[in-house]
């Protein structure tokens, strides 16, 4: 019983790592051009970004303290889907007034200087690399993507496909003039 306990844990334990080093939503490591441009940035250190502020992670141990309480927590989702009030938006935005939208997540889109700029667009079910990892709360009514259109530029500021969905850029491409992959 013991073995078939500790199989199942490395057999685990290779298919999350095989995932983490393969599955396109995880990103890649940057190479050539991109990697030569990362180099370049003061902020980039020996192999790494460097943080401007301090931080402090948490230790394995202390992540997996964590756990039971995270399991058992009955707190998770909001009771009734989140109100929102999407599809109330202006019709044109004046040059001296700024609105932010949030769609969830790290999506945003920012009404600035008559310049529409999106970040993260992740509109998808799911805001995690694996779908049965969690589910985007439910909200009153759904995002409206056919409104989201006159895009000046999107911004990603995620190095992997979690933030935006290859389905969701195909549809915004359409009506955007730049994409800052940051």
């Amino acid at each position: 019983m013991l073995l078939t306990g500790l199989g199942l844990v490395i057999l685990i334990l290779v298919v999350v790592t095989v995932f983490m080093y393969t599955a396109p939503q995880m990103g890649q490591k940057p190479t050539g051009g991109d990697l030569e441009r990362i180099k370049k940035s003061p902020f980039y250190g020996s192999e790494r970004f460097i943080n401007l502020t301090d931080t402090e992670t948490a230790s394995i141990g202390e992540l997996m303290g964590t756990l039971p309480e995270y399991i058992r927590s009955s707190n998770g989702k909001p009771e009734k889907p989140l109100p929102v009030r999407f599809g109330q938006n202006h019709q044109t935005v004046a040059d001296s007034l700024c609105f932010i939208t949030w769609y969830g997540h790290s999506a945003f889109l920012l009404e600035i200087d008559g310049k529409r700029i999106l970040i993260d667009p992740m509109f998808g079910k799911s805001p995690s690399p694996f779908p049965f990892g969690s589910r985007r709360f439910d909200y009153e009514k759904p995002i409206p993507l056919h409104e989201i259109t006159d895009i000046d530029a999107v911004i990603l500021s995620h190095d992997h496909l979690i933030a935006v969905t290859g389905s969701t850029l195909r549809k915004l491409v359409k009506s955007m003039v730049h994409l800052i992959w940051q």
